[in-house]
């Protein structure tokens, strides 16, 4: 029994993943470099555009990575919803180097007061369960 409620937890919780994306260019000829954006903490529904190209979109990931940037410097949005945690909107500019990558850090909003509540439901259900179906 302690086994299948150990099973049910884990295929309640999702794992993130990171994320490569290309910058998509027209012009072949030019240096590139690549960027690298890493969140504090992971978040889902994460998208990002660089000079307003969609480069991620709605990805569940503490860290991208995009390559094939040109150098040179260039406008960069984050946005990221949770529903543990306030939405994250940044903007910021970045300066990439020809054959380097350039990493960005980002603080992730800290989790919301819904999130304990919504955790402490659960662990109070989850032991209401055991005991119902014959705990120890």
């Amino acid at each position: 029994m302690r086994y299948l409620l150990a099973v049910l937890l884990l295929f309640t919780v999702g794992c993130a993943k990171d994320f490569y994306g290309n910058y998509e260019s027209s012009d072949t000829n030019q240096d590139t470099g690549s960027l690298l954006i890493k969140l504090s903490t992971s978040m889902q529904n994460v998208s990002v555009t660089v000079d307003d190209q969609l480069v991620a979109e709605n990805k569940h990931t503490d860290q991208i990575v995009i390559d094939n940037v040109p150098a040179g410097k260039h406008e960069v949005k984050l946005l990221a919803s949770d529903s543990n945690r306030d939405d994250l909107d940044k903007n910021f500019t970045v300066a990439i180097d020809a054959g380097k990558q350039t990493e960005k850090l980002v603080q992730s909003p800290s989790l919301s007061s819904g999130y304990y509540v919504q955790t402490a439901l659960m662990s109070v259900g989850f032991l209401a369960v055991y005991y119902l179906l014959g705990g120890p």
